[in-house]
């Protein structure tokens, strides 16, 4: 099942790639816009984002290429994905206070 959606997943970012790719690579700027047309509404922080554009970028060239948009953007994929596994996960949990308490005998 993982594998299936990795496998989705990794064709969503080819082909938001693949629409705006002349070259082989994207220049940074266009790595966020890409990624927030793919899930909009999704929180990226920017000093994350540009971190991890700048540990994709092997070529010095000042633009990503495949490989390093695969990465960024399963990075943003991932991250996303856990946050919604944790908000189910939590929205899910079950305690005492969600009990109503028994009526007294007195």
């Amino acid at each position: 099942m993982e594998e299936k959606i990795q496998a989705e997943t990794h064709k969503v970012i080819e082909k938001a790639f693949n629409r705006t790719e002349r070259r082989g690579s994207v220049a940074p700027d266009e790595v966020k816009k890409l990624i927030t047309e793919m899930q909009p509404g999704w929180e990226i922080d920017e000093a994350e984002l540009e971190r991890e554009i700048e540990n994709a970028e092997r070529s010095g060239s000042g633009k990503v290429d495949w490989g390093g948009f695969n990465k960024v953007a399963m990075h943003f994929f991932m991250k996303q994905s856990k946050q919604l596994q944790d908000q189910f996960i939590h929205k899910h949990e079950i305690s005492s206070a969600d009990f109503e308490a028994p009526p007294s005998k007195d």
